[in-house]
């Protein structure tokens, strides 16, 4: 069960897209998001992103942390820690500060290291479209 914070209210909430769900859209969130379906479009999050190892997105992903077990093919920006599983495909480019790839995972585009202040703008640039 969540706790409850005053000043936020309630914390380590997940949002989630179960297996089978296809979402298209913009997901904004302060919370995580645990994604088990598809979805495509653009997820922007203050939480942390976990892919599960069946999921797919297609689009843009901004958070603060994630771990992927599943495919993305699209931008990813992580402001601190993204990790890619050992099953996990990632087609795209990836903007972080901290990257850490397992052995087996698949990984085909480009990778920018990143500091908090880029990430904040790319964050805000986002959120203003």
């Amino acid at each position: 069960m969540a706790k409850k914070s005053e000043e936020s209210g309630y914390i380590n909430e997940i949002t989630r897209i179960s297996s089978g769900a296809l979402f298209k859209g913009t997901v904004i969130s302060k919370s995580d998001l645990r994604v088990d379906g598809a979805l495509e479009g653009t997820i922007l999050l203050e939480g942390k992103l976990v892919l599960g190892e069946k999921a797919r997105i297609s689009g843009t992903v901004v958070c603060t942390n994630a771990d992927v077990w599943g495919t993305i093919e699209g931008d990813i920006c992580v402001k601190e820690k993204l990790e890619f599983k050992s099953v996990s495909n990632m087609k795209g480019n990836i903007k972080t500060s901290q990257l850490h790839i397992e052995a087996g995972a698949q990984f085909n585009g480009t990778c920018e290291m990143i500091n908090e202040e880029f990430y904040n703008g790319y964050y805000n640039k986002l959120l203003e479209e």
